[in-house]
């Protein structure tokens, strides 16, 4: 930290179009010509972070009196750090001020803007090129208090490549894939005021004048803690998160204490709004394992695991999550979590590639159809529907990744069935959640609970299966003839993670004489090769015991 009182405000590892922003802003440079030294240069990733310094610490939105930024690139060699040094100390701001060098062979400058005073210093140490940042407000910032800084940056730069310092960082067993992105963190997140602060020589929690955290507050014992997060957006709208904590306590007793039934929170995963977690039954010995599940910040859900490993007074913890059309196998998982023992036991850190943990096909990829003579299997989950293909005539079939769906028709009923990864196959929600899917396409329309039968029960719920029908009455006038009859299964195909939902629907005025040929359809459908258990209507719980009409999604 530059000195007591400043705090973490931003920062995070950088994405190329993040590095080639950085440099080129106030910088004359031509069009094209960052990104070329980049690449030219082998560029392999960066780091950057703010401090700020707060008229008044104790709210967030307080005006900065100072600041001190540090941006490090590392490139693939030192001819490599070299040239993109030369094209940043050769493009210097149009005002600025050129200065002794804070240390030996850097280039330092000063630049006064609207906002601050701010001196700047470019240096470079083997493959990495660093830039350290003074900003005042208020006034010049001390040249002294400056390379001071610079100084202790790179003498911590110099520490970790001489002497292979990375403590256990080293020992992470991190995930590959193309699609992973960098870890950064928005200046205008509530984490300004949710990380740290160094006040009086010592650390405390970064949000208003709160006291430092309790010692219980951590597991006693714990010496050493690293936190690495990953982040994928492995399709529209599918995501996933993988978190490795590795600790290092004061002996084998108190770590093995903690993998037993501790738990440790990274200060800056915001994923999950609500979280719960149950424990799981290991597929392989040596790891204990939970499962989770919860609402994400982002909206939808997502699903996941935590999983701890120990070797003599190491502990690592790993949280993976899920969200969208993305389903993990939890045997894959548990291999990605012996991987990470093996590496806190005999360094063996290789990375496990992000694909292998997942259970369904990757979502961003087509798969071939699941249909022929009449039987329909699905591709992506433990699902199948024989039909009699002289009554029913398939509309449409399509499958990729995690999602799968078939489309039939009769001569009087249309017939839908889709596998949905929706993070939690419970059939409760399914239903509700089929419900604002419903509102959603009908928004001019009255939803009633029920059918025109009354003796048929509006819905049931049971162990893995939930049912209900709704009757529907466009209130447009050019649908003022299209009032239908709809009625929604949902089925646990993969317990926390996946359903089968089936719509069958047929016109108001036909459904009490169809509505058996729906119940027949059903009473096919085979769910990890056994039959759902009635070919009938479910007798269980009423889902909604009303006949309220519902109009349009406001509803």
């Amino acid at each position: 930290l530059v000195e007591s009182g400043f705090q973490f405000a931003a920062g995070g590892y950088l994405t190329l179009r993040d590095a080639r922003y950085l440099i080129e802003q106030d910088r004359a440079v031509e069009s094209g010509a960052v990104e070329d030294a980049l690449d030219a240069a082998g560029w392999q990733q960066g780091f950057t972070q703010t401090l700020v310094l707060l008229e008044d610490r104790s709210i967030r939105t307080s005006t900065p009196l100072a600041g001190g930024e540090t941006t490090i690139h590392e490139l693939a060699d030192g001819e490599g750090a070299e040239l993109i040094v030369a094209l940043m100390s050769g493009a210097l701001p149009e005002d600025a001020e050129p200065l002794d060098p804070a240390v030996a062979e850097a280039t330092t400058y000063r630049t006064v803007t609207s906002r601050d005073d701010r001196l700047v210093t470019i240096v470079r140490v083997d493959r990495l090129v660093i830039e350290v940042i003074s900003a005042d407000a208020i006034g010049t910032p001390d040249e002294t208090g400056h390379a001071e800084i610079v100084e202790a940056t790179l003498g911590r730069v110099r520490s970790v490549i001489d002497t292979d310092a990375y403590g256990l960082s080293e020992r992470i067993v991190p995930l590959a894939d193309s699609r992973l992105i960098p870890l950064a963190i928005a200046p205008e997140s509530p984490l300004v005021h949710t990380y740290y602060r160094l006040i009086d020589g010592t650390v405390v929690a970064v949000a208003g004048e709160l006291d430092a955290p309790e010692a219980d507050d951590l597991a006693p014992g714990v010496e050493e803690i690293v936190v690495s997060r990953q982040t994928a957006e492995l399709a529209s709208q599918s995501w996933l998160t993988a978190g490795v904590i590795v600790i290092d306590f004061a002996n084998d007793m108190t770590a093995e204490a903690f993998a037993e039934s501790g738990v440790i929170h990274d200060p800056l995963d915001i994923f999950a709004v609500d979280e719960a977690s149950d424990s799981a039954q290991p597929m392989t010995e040596g790891l204990w394992i939970d499962s989770l599940s919860g609402e994400s910040r982002v909206g939808g859900r997502y699903s996941g695991y935590r999983l701890t490993v120990q070797d003599d007074s190491s502990v690592a913890q790993m949280t993976i999550r899920v969200m969208g059309n993305v389903r993990l196998d939890q045997q894959a998982v548990e291999g990605w979590a012996l991987a990470q023992r093996g590496c806190l036991a005999d360094g063996e850190c290789d990375p496990v590639m992000l694909t292998d943990l997942q259970a369904a096909p990757d979502p961003s990829t087509p798969v071939a159809s699941g249909l022929e003579d009449g039987v329909y299997q699905s591709l992506v989950a433990a699902w199948s529907l024989a039909f009699d293909a002289d009554s029913w005539r398939v509309e449409d079939a399509f499958a990729e990744g995690g999602y799968d769906y078939l489309y039939l028709r009769s001569e009087r009923m249309d017939a839908t069935f889709e596998t949905i990864v929706d993070q939690h196959g419970d059939p409760e929600q399914c239903v509700l959640d089929e419900l604002e899917r419903l509102r959603e396409l009908e928004d001019s329309a009255v939803i009633t609970l029920g059918s025109d039968d009354p003796d048929e029960p509006p819905g049931g719920l049971e162990a893995g299966h939930g049912w209900v029908i709704y009757t529907v009455e466009p209130l447009a006038e050019a649908r003022a003839d299209e009032e239908y009859t709809l009625r929604i299964d949902c089925y646990t195909v993969f317990k926390g993670t996946t359903s089968l939902v089936t719509q069958g629907r047929a016109p108001r005025d036909m459904w009490v004489d169809v509505s058996a040929q729906g119940d027949e359809i059903r009473s096919k459908i085979e769910i990890d090769g056994l039959p759902d258990s009635d070919s009938g209507p479910i007798r269980g719980r009423i889902v909604m015991d009303n006949r309220t009409p519902r109009i349009g999604i406001a509803s």
